[in-house]
């Protein structure tokens, strides 16, 4: 998962990224998180969409990463 599109979102609302730990929105961990593009809680995103009126899809991309490991497929119909 890539969270620039939050980063991006937050500077188009005029709103520090900071913001969100210092209003304990989300803690200074999981802000790290999301500035290396780690994994985050689901429930960390739905707080964030809550927060900013917004979709998941507003915030977050779920692009594959070239050098992540292929996922395999599986056929289960």
């Amino acid at each position: 998962m890539q969270y620039q599109k939050l980063f991006r979102l937050l500077e188009k609302r005029g709103i520090a990224p900071s913001d969100l730990v210092r209003y304990d929105i989300i803690s200074a961990a999981t802000y790290m998180r999301l500035r290396n593009n780690q994994t985050v809680s689901m429930y960390t995103l739905e707080l964030l969409c809550r927060v900013l009126n917004c979709k998941l899809s507003d915030i977050v991309t779920t692009d594959p990463d070239p050098e992540d490991e292929e996922i395999p497929s599986y056929d289960i119909y």
